[in-house]
C-alpha cells in the first residue's frame, strides 16, 4: 500500500528581519528537508506529516517533526488541501485570507503527484496578530507525494514533477 507523506516547510519572520543579515539568513533556508523517518516507532501506517519550520533571529530550525496518519482533509488554517486517488495525489491550492497578506483571490492550482514522485507548492504572506500584536511574515513550501517506500531523502534526493509559486512582494 503507498503512503502519503506531507512536508510543511515554514520560514517566520518578524519586520525586524526583512533586510539587511536577516533577509540573507531567510533566503538560505530550503525548501525541502530530509524526513526524520528514526521519529517513527509504529510501523502501520497509511500517511506521515512532517513539519519543519524555521524562525527567530538565525532562522534556525525550531520544529522538526514527523507524525504518522495526521487528517489530510481541508483544514481551515490551509490555503490547500488534498485528494487522494489509489495512484496518485492531487493538491489544490486556493488563497484564502489565512494565507496572508496581499489578497490574491486570484489565485488557484492544481498540481497531480503520480505514485512515487511528488510535487512542490510554495507562497508567502504577511500576517498580524501574533504573540507581541506586530506583523509577522511566513513562507510556506508545501511538498506532497505518494510514495511505494520510504526514505530520508524523498523530496531532498529528486526534484519535483511541478511545482507552483506565489511568492508576492510583502511590506
Amino acid at each position: 500500500m503507498a503512503i502519503l507523506v506531507l512536508q510543511e516547510v515554514v520560514t517566520n519572520w518578524g519586520k525586524d528581519q526583512r533586510g539587511g543579515e536577516g533577509a540573507a539568513l531567510r533566503n538560505r533556508t530550503p525548501n525541502v528537508a530530509p524526513l526524520p523517518l528514526n521519529q517513527i516507532t509504529e510501523r502501520r501506517y497509511t500517511s506521515l506529516h512532517h513539519a519543519y519550520w524555521f524562525g527567530g533571529e538565525a532562522s534556525q530550525v525550531v520544529h522538526n517533526c514527523l507524525s504518522t496518519d495526521p487528517p489530510v482533509g481541508a483544514k481551515k488554517d490551509r490555503c490547500f488541501t488534498l485528494d487522494l486517488q489509489p495512484k496518485e495525489v492531487r493538491v489544490q491550492f486556493a488563497w484564502n485570507s489565512r494565507c496572508g497578506a496581499p489578497r490574491r483571490e486570484w489565485a488557484q492550482a492544481e498540481l497531480i503527484a503520480p505514485l512515487d514522485r511528488w510535487v512542490q507548492m510554495v507562497y508567502n504572506g504577511r500576517h498580524s496578530g501574533n504573540y507581541n500584536g506586530r506583523w509577522y511574515y511566513t513562507r510556506r513550501a508545501i511538498n506532497v507525494g505518494l510514495f511505494s517506500s520510504l526514505s530520508e531523502d524523498l523530496f531532498t534526493g529528486t526534484e519535483p514533477v511541478d511545482r507552483y509559486s506565489l511568492i508576492s512582494s510583502l511590506r
